[in-house]
């Protein structure tokens, strides 16, 4: 299971894969590869799906149909010279 987080708009987004989406994905080796990376300073998440306002009006649920619609790359910040 993993969870992201960001910002729309001022309001936090939040992005939930549970162990059991992740066991049924055919690929999740390929994420598992990528969380996985020692040297990764932050991951970026692309998502295709809907963003829902929570009750409270405060945060966003990103909701996606499966993971074949969510990449995540691992960013490394870039060393000062």
């Amino acid at each position: 299971m993993f969870w992201f987080i960001d910002r729309v708009d001022g309001k936090g987004v939040y992005l939930k894969v549970t162990k059991q989406e992740m066991d049924a994905y055919r690929f999740r080796g390929f994420f598992n590869d990528i969380l996985a990376e020692d040297d990764a300073d932050y991951f970026r998440v692309f998502g295709l799906g809907r963003l829902v306002l929570s009750e409270t009006k405060k945060s966003y649920r990103l909701e996606i149909e499966d993971l074949n619609r969510l990449t995540i790359f691992a960013v490394k910040k870039k060393q000062l010279a």
